[in-house]
């Protein structure tokens, strides 16, 4: 039997229904073909690795004591979470899927993280309310950048990540600036407002500072089982004039529910109770709508990843096949001329690494510009806040206010500015390393005169971590009598001039410990964006080589051992040719 009988011999795989499928379809196939397709059947595992482990982060917004802890407590059915009558810290609560009730608490002092396993729901209150209220940890003393708490309930095992964020409009101004910055990280938000009354005019005022970061944000209208049906309705209504009103929401989502009794209700396992409490609708509506068109748009792009790769996988294995169904002297000549191509771009690679060495070395000195410019605006920007201000303590408590809105804008300045400027570096190298690879695999193509398809292209910078901010700095004077005792003693322009010194040298340690943070940040996200264009070019040049050419080499040792295995393994590779092409997208 010839090859083309082979092929036309081998029973065509009718295409998997979805991109899951597709996914573990294609890996297996890979495992199936042998080493020399390893590296598709890593890639495609790692993207239904990501297809499966995708979530939702939904975000619960609200007023202080609107019950968003109570909430939350209702849909993972008992209480984790501390509720309590003076605010929360300024530290959200990121509630994951876990097998048992757990917490971690990061610092951003560098402290090592604090973990908690509990045998019981009291318990773990207990331990995160050393770290999430203001009466056990006042102003975030403790330095907490991020809680997590993993949790066996339905909601979180379906796909969702539910936040529990600081109140707004308490009196710690903080809670409502820090709830604003980590709102880019969240697909949706429920936003709790209460019957008493149903949205009031600071409220409203946040949903317009929020409302351009987060996609969709439904409104929970809770503690309805204070009213009656028709208080209800009222409240609903009105609540939706104000929305329609101010806000210009066309068709606001908004959902009754009794978190009080939601809670009650999952305590008993009493479905019908939950049901009633409008907590059984909340989880239906973030399953059934939110998570599925998330993992829409997710499968979307990992589709297009997936295509490239089968693409690139259908080539490899109809070059093995063209090479295992040359005579070996042809195939020995082809070889050469591969080699010959490679030994080109190797070295063509050589040099490209130098190019990025040179522009990794001006890109830190740009950051070096940036960062001293930075360190004189955020100098003036506080010794005018501090001016401003009447008398040495009201001086210091506004400087502290001003550090964190000041940083925030030039985080995101300086993150965007830094993503242009590398970017716009990487990017002729990201054409020549594309172009490079690309040669590798047309030379190949060219040799053996099989299809050729090119690679998929790659984004070069991203930030690599967030920095944070310092408002207090802890140095305390050496003089044995505190400051405002020296001062009394001192006329008073030397009183005065005491005073701006030490305002001074404190801002200067401010500026420094916080421009410090921000530059550090970036250094390590141009280092790491430099280090890891480099590494994953020689990385996918020498994988596309060692996969291009460990498939001709494996052709020719089984023509060379010839017997009755070469039309076996022709007939192989047309079946996994068909199944491929039925895989990818049409």
């Amino acid at each position: 039997m010839n090859a083309e009988r082979a092929r036309e011999s081998a029973p065509a795989s009718p295409p998997p229904p979805d991109l899951e499928a597709v996914l573990e379809a294609a890996a297996g196939l890979a495992g199936e073909l042998g080493p020399v397709f390893e590296g598709h059947g890593e890639r495609l595992r790692e993207y239904l690795s990501r297809l499966r482990s995708e979530r939702l982060h939904v975000a619960v917004l609200g007023q202080f004591k609107r019950g968003k802890s109570t909430l939350l407590n209702a849909l993972l059915g008992e209480e984790i979470l501390p509720v309590s009558v003076v605010p929360l810290t300024s530290v959200p609560t990121f509630l994951l899927a876990g097998k048992e009730r757990r917490a971690e608490v990061s610092f951003a002092n560098g402290k090592p993280p604090a973990v908690h396993r509990a045998e019981t729901a009291q318990e773990l209150v207990r331990f995160l309310e050393r770290y999430v209220t203001e009466a056990r940890n006042r102003g975030n003393r403790r330095q907490v950048s991020r809680v997590e708490v993993r949790h066996p309930s339905r909601i979180l095992e379906s796909g969702v990540v539910l936040i529990d964020t600081p109140g707004i409009g308490s009196t710690y101004r903080h809670n409502t600036e820090t709830t604003v910055d980590f709102l880019p990280q969240c697909d949706a938000a429920l936003f709790v407002v209460s019957a008493d009354p149903p949205i009031t005019e600071v409220e409203t005022e946040f949903l317009e500072r929020v409302r351009p970061f987060v996609a969709r944000i439904h409104f929970v209208l809770n503690k309805a089982d204070y009213l009656r049906l028709e208080e209800r309705e009222e409240a609903t209504a009105f609540l939706a004039g104000v929305l329609r009103e101010i806000l210009k929401v066309e068709d606001p989502d908004i959902w009754c529910v009794s978190a009080r009794e939601g809670l009650r209700a999952g305590r008993e396992a009493d479905e019908a109770a939950l049901r009633e409490s409008g907590i059984s609708e909340i989880e239906e509506r973030l399953l059934g709508g939110l998570v599925a068109e998330k993992r829409r748009i997710l499968a979307g792009a990992l589709r297009r990843k997936a295509d490239a790769e089968l693409a690139d996988f259908l080539s490899r294995v109809k070059l093995t096949s063209r090479a295992l169904s040359l005579p070996v002297e042809e195939l020995t000549e082809k070889m050469a001329l591969f080699s010959a191509r490679i030994r080109e771009a190797r070295d063509q690679q050589r040099a490209a690494a130098d190019r990025i060495a040179g522009d990794r070395r001006r890109a830190l000195a740009h950051l070096e510009e940036q960062a001293a410019r930075l360190r004189e605006r955020m100098r003036s920007h506080l010794l005018e806040t501090a001016a401003g201000a009447a008398g040495e303590e009201e001086a210091r408590k506004a400087v502290s206010r001003a550090v964190p809105p000041f940083f925030r804008a030039e985080l995101a300045r300086m993150s965007e500015s830094f993503r242009e400027y590398v970017g716009g570096v990487l990017a002729p190298h990201q054409r020549r390393a594309d172009e490079l690879i690309r040669s590798v695999r047309e030379a190949a193509a060219e040799i053996f005169e099989v299809p050729y398809e090119a690679p998929e292209s790659r984004d070069a910078f991203r930030m690599v971590r967030e920095p944070y901010w310092v408002e207090q700095d802890y140095e305390t004077s050496l003089s044995p009598l505190p400051d405002t005792l020296v001062d009394r003693l001192l006329p008073r322009g030397a009183r005065e001039a005491r005073v701006r010194k030490r305002l001074g040298e404190r801002i200067d340690r401010l500026v420094t410990l916080n421009v410090e943070n921000l530059r550090w940040a970036a250094w390590q996200s141009v280092q790491s964006s430099f280090d890891r264009f480099r590494d994953e070019l020689s990385r996918r040049l020498e994988e596309t080589i060692r996969a291009t050419e460990g498939a001709i080499r494996v052709a020719r040792r089984r023509r060379e051992e010839q017997a009755g295995t070469v039309e076996e393994e022709l007939s192989r590779l047309a079946a996994a040719e068909r199944t491929l092409a039925a895989l990818r997208s049409p």
